[in-house]
């Protein structure tokens, strides 16, 4: 039978390990998650700060690319959750993976807007996988410390903003085509050999989820996790409430940071504020980001999740209003933090909040549904911003909007929580 067994086909019985082997796999997905945020997610503004220095191309035509990655990354979940759900994790991670390489190759050859668009595409279509397939294996190798093991693999996304002050060094000293240069060289001699690190499930193995007896998994407490071998149909679960109301905080709590992330460089340089300044705030925001993931992560088993993520909005909203009034430096001292625990935490809990509602079973088929709508508006708001410098010569109008915007989600997830506890 082809199925979600996969690459899981050839079992082999072993002893018990000393360390559970679905650690290894948190620990091979920080790996992945950091060069992926190092060379695309937070490393973008370093680029493209050189990249229009050179060229002169308009802030709105170059920043859409980075919406159009996110938009790649919401649009294929589907498609890469019933690929890994047919042939498991390993091969749809090492063919996405090599799409990446080949981005970057690319982009190290750039000479025309059309070579910046190609290349960062194919960028953000390989790095897409990494939206499902490492969440779906967190979420098959564990129910009881699944938050923790969450929290823990949101780490590594984080930890690739502490590499943009690299991005930037090797940029302004080598130049922009030796930084893409080194991302190509982490995605081949890291990043694919990784790939082969993952496997689907645990019981082919002779393993159980979080390595625990069967008899003794049931004794543990796992809160707001329910079976996890219920099965779904789209048609259905598209037609709940509670679906869309998980889009909705999922779609409205990134969309600040789609946003603010690529503009970050331009927005404090109109402040004022340096770029070696801006690249600390990144690596900053990316250092608090690694706490709060962590800290949501270990939260996350002890109580309510659906608070959590109305917390999460309102650190998120805060935020973003605060962003739109920086005119000084140590107002970054205030906005780090609470932004850090908005992106942070809502990395952590959206996805657990899936696994919840929906199961490990249909996990990957479920994010992939829920990522798709928001993927639309996490696409437009990079070149809407931009069109907002580009007419009014301030970004602040744009922060406003979606400050005030993200506090509306609020009621909406408290809705969800009262929903959840209704269930019982």
């Amino acid at each position: 039978m082809v199925g979600q067994m996969g690459d899981d086909a050839n079992v082999a019985k072993q002893r018990k390990p000393k360390i559970f082997y679905g650690w290894y796999l948190v620990y091979g997905q920080i790996i992945l998650s950091l060069i992926a945020g190092a060379a695309l997610f937070y490393g973008f503004p370093a680029f493209l700060k050189f990249i229009l220095d050179e060229y002169g191309w308009s802030t709105a035509s170059t920043s859409l690319v980075y919406g159009i990655t996110t938009l790649e990354g919401g649009v294929l979940a589907p498609v890469y959750g019933w690929l890994v759900y047919r042939y498991g994790l390993r091969r749809p991670m090492a063919f996405a993976t090599s799409i990446a390489l080949i981005g970057f190759i690319v982009l190290y050859h750039l000479d025309s807007l059309v070579d910046f668009y190609v290349g960062f595409i194919l960028v953000g279509l390989g790095f897409g996988v990494y939206h499902v397939a490492p969440l779906t294996a967190i979420t098959n190798w564990f129910r009881v410390k699944r938050s923790m093991a969450m929290g823990i693999v949101m780490v590594g996304s984080g930890l690739g903003g502490v590499l943009v002050p690299v991005v930037l060094w090797a940029a302004q000293t080598y130049g922009w085509r030796f930084s893409f240069a080194l991302c190509a060289m982490a995605v081949a001699l890291v990043c694919l050999p990784l790939c082969l690190l993952f496997r689907t499930r645990p019981e082919p193995y002779g393993l159980t989820m979080d390595g625990i007896p069967e008899q003794a998994m049931h004794d543990e407490p796992s809160p707001d996790t329910p079976a996890d071998d219920r099965t779904y149909q789209a048609g259905d679960v598209i037609r709940t409430w509670q679906f869309w109301g998980v889009v909705a905080v999922t779609a409205v709590g990134w969309l600040p940071f789609s946003a603010i992330v690529p503009h970050l460089f331009i927005y404090l340089s109109e402040r004022n504020i340096s770029p070696e300044l801006a690249a600390i705030t990144i690596t900053a925001m990316s250092v608090c980001g690694l706490a709060a993931r962590a800290f949501v992560g270990w939260l996350g088993d002890r109580m309510n999740r659906y608070r959590l993520i109305v917390y999460e909005l309102i650190a998120m909203s805060l935020a973003t209003l605060w962003f739109g009034f920086i005119s000084q430096d140590w107002q970054l001292i205030v906005f780090i933090p609470v932004f850090a625990l908005g992106v942070g935490g809502l990395a952590v809990s959206v996805p657990l909040l899936v696994g919840d509602q929906y199961g490990a079973r249909a996990f990957p088929l479920m994010i992939g549904l829920v990522m798709l709508p928001p993927s639309l508006l996490w696409f437009a708001a990079p070149g809407l911003a931009g069109w907002v410098f580009d007419a009014f010569a301030t970004y602040r109008p744009a922060w406003l909007i979606l400050g005030a915007l993200t506090f509306l989600t609020v009621p909406v997830a408290y809705h969800l929580r009262q929903k959840a506890a209704a269930r019982g």
